[in-house]
């Protein structure tokens, strides 16, 4: 018997891995983790596409962050999917022109890898794309604790 439903967001971390095998328990990932990949995989090669998409469906979330989860559903459904799709297609046929070693194959495997856990925020109008703003509103009270 389910006790509860629950949507754990975080990085690709064995732990929370282990957490998502539970019954009742959704891991997604968050999109900012995948992006920073290739930032630091643009500084050593042509990542530009991927950020360029990447960028496009965080410009979606902006312009939907005042909206209903049902609203921001039925937006993602039409604007998130199709983008997602596509950085899909780009995806798998990087992966076959990649070498695994390197920034790019590096960030090319973290977005194969998690590619799952980061689509899950446009099945539900409640999640988010990444936790971000969780973090920012925490970060002064931990630099505190760390002090």
């Amino acid at each position: 018997m389910r006790y509860y439903q629950c949507y754990l967001q975080a990085d690709d971390c064995s732990g929370y891995h282990r957490i998502g095998r539970q019954e009742g328990v959704t891991v997604l990932g968050y999109m900012a983790h995948a992006r920073r990949k290739f930032i630091d995989a643009q500084k050593v090669s042509k990542a530009d596409i991927a950020i360029t998409m990447i960028k496009g469906l965080y410009a979606i979330e902006a312009s939907i962050k005042d909206q209903s989860a049902e609203q921001k559903y039925d937006i993602r459904q039409e604007k998130s999917l199709p983008q997602l799709n596509k950085l899909r297609a780009r995806l798998d046929k990087a992966l076959q022109q990649t070498l695994p070693k390197g920034k790019t194959g590096e960030a090319l495997a973290y977005l194969d890898k998690n590619r799952d856990n980061l689509t899950i925020y446009i099945s539900d109008g409640r999640l988010n794309i990444d936790k971000n703003p969780v973090e920012n509103a925490i970060r002064p009270f931990a630099e505190l604790v760390i002090q």
